[in-house]
């Protein structure tokens, strides 16, 4: 069978596996096992055996992995996946059920369906005739569901026993423990035989099988095995094919008798006639089968290479394919051609590339260097290389930036490119666009505390040359306000992010310097215990100024001869929003200036950006008074 479409499918394959790298060290993947002859099972010597086991002891040596089989019973299999005890489970049929906990692999490993055994002595011909019969099957097991539910549409009657493994369902046929049991049609006849079984021919459930993974674990291992099954079903003599073969059709085979010896020549003459005659007919049958499959191969290999000639040729990426030690070049698409402006014939090898794509000398050499040592591995280790950024020089002089990738296929090799130019050019621009974003926030910021200070200046010009108590008052109560945003918007500007801050940076040197402002400030210790969580700007403006309002009432109203005073600020987050309480131990408020139609404007204020934050207060009153704040959050 001729290998270029298979070769071609094959880079499509490994396109996609290059975002993978294979580990150095060797990997142990757990693989949940019950004995299911001949597909996989516990041999004399305890060492695990059987179709599953003879691929993916392949694979674990092209893959350097080391799989290690947990036996037990296919229940014991299901609980470990489940668990996470096992990394893979083989031989599993899609149901909506095991796929909540369980991830498939895309191509199946066989297809398989159950059938009803029986002893060879039994009259038990189908479903029908076991009306009152035990009958036995795997416990899990997707036949034994789907065995029951037939049961169920043709309203037969029977007792099920279950049991932990396919052996043990056929050693009790054979025992006759029970009449008849359900198992997958995959049992030879060499183990029909062993316990004296046959099967009724009753067959239902036809179901694909896979490898399976823990539910959002192994993603990795599924593509690999999936990978390693597309190749194998397309090439011929595969290990897929040979494990079948020994496993499944070898197996177990019946052998044929030989006639006695020739006691009539006559009688001996006439048979092999026949025989010869039988032999011509079917020889000349096969001959006309095998040329029409070859011819449909031949059409379907044309069709597919016509297609996957159609993919390469319009494929987003420069495909250069050599040959050989000398790396001769053999094709290059047009993609390669426009991108770079060179045909097959300025480059008729590899050695003649370099000097075009990498005129200087000292970066050619350096490049040339790091390309050969990934080559190298990729060889070695027969994976996809790791991608290389270059920046070739077209035939134009352009340059342009190109992710190289390598793929080798024995005596031919593949190099494909795909360009970055663009998508660099874009991420210069953005950098650009972001550095002068940051520096247009920070003249920003930096102007609106200049102008925010500059009013601080002026409230306090004002209040310097101010004699009227009630106007003082307000003016340092504005004075204040101002202040709590100029500590906002410095805290702000010294960090490097302009929209969130931390609650204690800014509430604990707000809250000091709004208590150090009043002259009574001697008398008072102030205690804070604020938690270093970040909230927006948007919050921090309204809570500040409410912190502010607080604190002014308190300095304003309620110590008066106290020696003693003691305020307290606390923060802390709760739930999504954050709890504030500002509480003094002394004299209590008066009841007039926080509540009420004659609340002062700074309470009033309060009120109103708790509704703007969608919070509440509380005031609580003892030997001082309290308010406790609930803001919810953004």
């Amino acid at each position: 069978m001729k290998k270029g479409p298979i070769r071609l499918l094959c880079i499509i394959s490994f396109l996609s596996l290059l975002v993978f790298a294979r580990a150095a060290e060797t990997r142990t993947v757990k693989v949940g096992a019950f004995d299911d002859y001949p597909l996989i099972f516990m041999d004399s010597d305890k060492t695990a055996k059987g179709l599953y086991v003879d691929l993916l002891s392949e694979i674990g040596k092209k893959e350097n992995i080391e799989f290690q089989y947990v036996f037990g019973t296919w229940q014991d299999g299901l609980d470990r996946i489940k668990s996470g005890e096992v990394n893979l489970l083989t031989d599993v049929a899609w149901t909506e059920e095991r796929s909540a906990y369980m991830d498939y692999g895309k191509n199946s490993l066989l297809t398989f369906w159950g059938e009803l055994y029986t002893l060879e002595s039994s009259d038990i011909k189908g479903i029908l005739d076991i009306t009152g019969k035990k009958i036995g099957a795997l416990k899990g097991d997707i036949f034994n569901k789907n065995f029951q539910d037939l049961l169920v549409k043709f309203s037969v009657t029977c007792r099920m026993v279950e049991f932990d493994s396919y052996e043990d369902v056929f050693r009790a046929i054979g025992e006759k423990k029970i009449d008849a049991g359900v198992a997958a049609g995959s049992f030879k006849r060499n183990e029909q035989k062993k316990y004296g079984v046959k099967s009724t021919g009753f067959v239902f459930s036809p179901l694909d099988v896979f490898f399976t993974a823990p539910k959002g674990t192994e993603t990795e291992l599924l593509f690999l095995l999936d990978t390693y099954l597309i190749l194998w079903k397309h090439q011929d003599n595969s290990a897929f094919d040979q494990a079948r073969q020994k496993w499944l059709y070898n197996s177990g085979s019946a052998s044929v008798g030989i006639p006695p010896w020739l006691k009539n020549t006559l009688l001996a003459a006439a048979v092999l006639i026949a025989l010869a005659f039988i032999f011509i007919v079917l020889l000349n049958l096969q001959v006309r089968m095998m040329t029409r499959k070859i011819r449909q191969r031949e059409k379907a290999q044309r069709e597919s290479e016509k297609i996957l000639k159609e993919i390469v040729d319009t494929i987003p990426l420069a495909i250069h394919l050599t040959k050989g030690l000398a790396q001769v070049s053999e094709y290059i698409n047009p993609t390669m051609e426009k991108l770079f402006g060179y045909s097959i014939e300025d480059i008729p090898n590899v050695a003649q590339w370099w000097p075009l794509a990498y005129p200087d000398a000292a970066y050619r050499d350096q490049i040339a260097q790091e390309w050969t040592a990934r080559v190298r591995r990729a060889i070695e280790t027969q994976s996809p290389i790791e991608p290389m950024e270059t920046i070739v020089t077209c035939k134009d002089g352009m340059k342009k930036n190109i992710s190289w990738g390598y793929v080798t296929m024995g005596e031919k090799n593949y190099s494909f490119g795909l360009d970055l130019t663009e998508r660099k050019a874009a991420e210069d621009k953005i950098r650009t666009l972001l550095a002068e974003k940051e520096l247009t926030l920070q003249e920003v910021h930096h102007r609106i505390k200049n102008n925010m200070t500059t009013i601080k200046g002026l409230l306090s010009l004002q209040i310097s040359g101010e004699e009227n108590a009630s106007v003082l008052s307000s003016l340092e109560a504005a004075e204040r306000r101002v202040q709590s945003l100029i500590v906002l918007y410095d805290r702000l500007y010294c960090t490097d992010n302009y929209r969130e801050l931390s609650l204690k940076d800014y509430l604990q040197p707000l809250a000091e310097e709004v208590v150090h402002s009043f002259s009574s400030s001697t008398k008072v210790k102030i205690v804070t215990e604020i938690d270093d969580c970040v909230m927006n700007a948007q919050q921090l403006t309204p809570i500040g100024i409410i912190v502010n309002e607080l604190l002014g009432n308190i300095m304003k109203y309620s110590f008066g001869d106290s020696e003693n005073a003691i305020i307290h600020v606390s923060a802390f987050a709760k739930n999504s929003g954050v709890r504030i309480e500002v509480s003094l131990n002394c004299i209590s408020f008066p009841e007039n200036s926080i509540v009420g139609k004659n609340a002062d404007f700074g309470m009033q204020l309060v009120g109103k950006l708790l509704e703007q934050l969608r919070g509440t207060m509380r005031i609580e009153r003892g030997n001082g008074t309290s308010f406790i704040l609930e803001i919810e959050g953004s």
